[in-house]
């Protein structure tokens, strides 16, 4: 768990997580366990029950992360990979701005796996948008503006 560990987990839940005692620990883990319910999928072999969406890798928030995208109409959803508030400022968090942000970096696994992901959402030219923090963005100018974010060539 260290290994992938987010900053915010390394300071403050893990020396938390410790304090509890291993009995405690290992309750809490027991009862947030996600092992009965979830599945795993190939994400080369399309998204289960979801005809026509892709599964996108986008490691960084965290080493598994994956966003999902419908090629037909352009629509991406990218839980924490990309977001539409501005959460990596003080000031844009509390006063929830929106805008482009990357994974709010106080609880992401690495920052050069976020970015290359970020790159990876950008050269979609989706149309649609909607990460876990938020509101949908929509329209022509939805891929131009998240290529600018990206830092790509908008012919790329």
């Amino acid at each position: 768990m260290v290994a992938t560990a987010m900053p915010l987990d390394r300071w403050v839940v893990l020396p938390l997580m410790r304090a509890l005692g291993r009995r405690r620990r290992e309750a809490v883990f027991a009862r947030s366990s996600l092992g009965e319910i979830a599945r795993s999928f190939e994400p080369d072999a399309g998204v289960p029950g979801l005809p026509g969406w892709e599964c996108i890798p986008t490691p960084g928030h965290t080493p598994g992360h994956v966003s999902y995208f419908r090629p037909r109409n352009r629509v991406l959803i990218t839980g924490d990979a990309l977001v539409t508030l501005k959460i990596n400022s003080l000031t844009g968090l509390l006063l929830q701005r929106p805008g482009l942000s990357g994974p709010p970096r106080y609880t992401t696994w690495s920052r050069r796996a976020a970015r290359e992901s970020v790159d990876r959402l950008a050269r979609l030219k989706p149309t649609v948008l909607a990460g876990g923090h938020g509101k949908p963005a929509s329209g022509t100018e939805t891929a131009a503006a998240l290529s600018a974010f990206a830092g790509l060539a908008s012919d790329g």
